[in-house]
């Protein structure tokens, strides 16, 4: 676990590296690829016969996913502060948290549904599939909302009314 913490930190410094490498597509190659990587896991897990392959194929999905991980929490805070006065920014960060929290409940009631009647394999390999189809139709919906320039954007969409 401390390997993958280091590798996660690592990469997290790192994060000005990816985004310039991807531009605005980074999150979408992070999001698919972390699911892509639970589904690998799952399927190795299911149908390889040989312990140390997937074992081996299990640790790099893994590092994999921690690569990722580090990058997108620097990355979504950088994204979501554009556009934003200091007091939005405060607003939007607790928005974001808050869907954030909502959604891994969610999803860990969700999991834990599955493991009373699955097994971890299964279970990993089904959310795998379940977040990269959702991850195709929110990136397919945002295409041409999200990730734009500043000047393709409508004005009605980057300019807040702050209630208070």
């Amino acid at each position: 676990m401390l390997g993958l913490t280091l590798l996660s930190s690592i990469s997290s410094k790192c994060q000005n590296l990816y985004h310039k490498a991807f531009k605005n597509r980074v999150l979408t190659y992070f999001s698919l690829i972390f699911s892509t990587s639970m589904i690998i896991i799952g399927l190795t897990a299911m149908f390889s016969t040989n312990f140390v392959f997937t074992v081996v194929i299990t640790l790099c999905m893994y590092s994999l996913q921690y690569i990722i991980k580090g990058p997108y929490y620097t990355l979504i805070k950088r994204y979501l502060n554009s556009f934003s006065s200091s007091s939005m920014a405060t607003k939007i960060f607790s928005v974001n948290t808050l869907i954030e929290s909502l959604f891994s409940a969610v999803m860990c009631y969700f999991a834990s549904l599955l493991l009373e009647y699955i097994s971890t394999i299964n279970t990993i390999a089904i959310l795998g599939c379940v977040f990269f189809i959702a991850f195709v139709f929110i990136l397919d919906y945002m295409k041409d909302k999200i990730g734009l320039k500043p000047e393709e954007y409508d004005k009605k969409d980057i300019s807040f009314t702050e209630v208070h």
